[in-house]
């Protein structure tokens, strides 16, 4: 995946994580005005034109939703559950999607397209065993350094920065802080980028990716795992 669009994905998981069902209903309607304001909208193909017809004969005969999406929801949202549970963040089961979509793993299964789709593990017991947190933490750690990476040229707010990484970590990356002079709101101290910043930052991202890849790799190893298409 290019590395500006990960950012931006991740970007935009932390605006949007904690909105509103009132403010989903306006980004939605929004997304569909910019959509036919661009004719973004393909035209439905034969194929979907039979699905929504069978959809709506369904619903008519009262069968309601098919039982194979609601036992997808179910184990999700009982895997979602089981993190919250273990102690993990609101946002975590987004992490670990985007820590599978990420990897080599993915990338491998996915490049020949046409009709290849990969199914997520989403057994409990990787929960329990570790592997499941192991990808959450790497993606996370990923997602920050992409962040700091695109935020250290202009310097960034240093409660934000100590966000995504600890002090000595932003050092070791090559930032260094600024301390602020002159009125109460100008004393916040900054992280800046130095010379080195980037190529440390781009140097720790190669140093992960291959602990992501083996992260994964290993969610498919358990013997236990429960494969579903999400």
């Amino acid at each position: 995946m290019d590395k500006r669009f990960a950012l931006l994905i991740a970007a935009l998981i932390n605006r949007i994580r904690d909105f509103p069902k009132e403010a989903w209903d306006e980004l939605f309607g929004a997304l569909d005005t910019i959509e036919r304001k661009y004719d973004l909208i393909p035209p439905l193909s034969d194929a979907d034109r039979e699905a929504i017809e069978e959809g709506m004969r369904s619903l008519k005969d009262g069968k309601g939703i098919p039982m194979e999406e609601v036992e997808i929801f179910k184990r999700v949202k009982t895997f979602n559950a089981a993190l919250a549970t273990a102690g993990h963040a609101d946002d975590d089961l987004l992490f670990y999607l985007a820590g599978i979509y990420n990897s080599q793993t993915a990338e491998s299964y996915l490049e020949g397209g046409g009709a290849n789709v990969l199914r997520i593990p989403l057994s409990l017991a990787l929960i329990e065993n570790g592997n499941a947190g192991r990808v959450i933490a790497l993606a996370r750690r990923l997602r920050n350094l992409h962040w700091l990476g695109a935020e250290a040229i202009d310097g960034m707010d240093g409660d934000f920065a100590e966000s995504m990484a600890n002090r000595n970590e932003l050092q070791e990356l090559g930032l260094e802080e600024l301390r602020g002079s002159g009125g109460r709101f100008r004393q916040r101290p900054l992280w800046r980028g130095t010379d080195t910043t980037s190529a440390r930052i781009d140097e720790s991202i190669m140093h992960l990716r291959p602990q992501l890849d083996e992260a994964v790799s290993d969610l498919f190893l358990c013997p236990s795992t429960r494969l579903v298409t999400i």
